[in-house]
């Protein structure tokens, strides 16, 4: 510290605070343009992940896997698209499985659903409990899919269909917590 009372080397708190404020300022435009770009891409890669769908159901369809030499379309998965064993087999789940729920189909090309959150969500949702489903997961984070999802722990999916109050209270706006307790 100074005479003055000041730390040498960085001037008082307000001088930083008022060097941190101007910093500020200056990136905003910056931050604005990064996020916009950032959001961009992530929508941009919501609907290459649902044309992706729609492409390997067509595949499976074609048995587009012989024409080129591989035993199955996992195997294609793998070897020519370069997915892990794990993630062409979910892949391929999502696919089959958003063909029967057009609602998220929509919703992942529309980028109002990751890959991540329709992955989780099409273990549970039917045609009839699919508009419920993505009501209750408007506006979660993945996490918060998970942890919802988690919910409902090793109790079979038939048994939670036919609780048709749950899904009342989910469309209602009750969190998922309260609808399902």
């Amino acid at each position: 510290m100074n005479a003055a009372g000041e730390q040498q080397g960085g001037g008082s708190w307000v001088d930083h605070a008022a060097r941190a404020e101007a910093w500020e300022r200056e990136h905003a435009a910056e931050w604005s343009r990064v996020d916009r770009k950032l959001r961009g891409l992530a929508a941009r890669r919501a609907a290459l992940d649902a044309e992706e769908a729609r492409l390997l159901r067509y595949a499976e369809e074609l048995k587009l896997w012989r024409a080129f030499g591989f035993g199955s379309l996992l195997e294609y998965m793998e070897r020519a698209m370069g997915y892990a064993p794990r993630t062409a087999a979910e892949r391929l789940r999502v696919a089959r499985a958003i063909a029967e729920l057009p609602l998220m189909a929509d919703a992942l090309e529309d980028g109002k659903l990751a890959h991540s959150a329709v992955r989780e969500l099409s273990r549970i949702a039917v045609p009839g409990t699919e508009e419920a489903w993505l009501e209750a997961a408007r506006g979660k984070s993945l996490r918060e899919v998970e942890a919802m999802l988690s919910l409902l722990g090793d109790v079979p999916t038939p048994v939670w269909l036919s609780v048709s109050a749950a899904g009342e209270r989910l469309r209602s706006g009750e969190p998922a917590e309260a609808a399902f307790a």
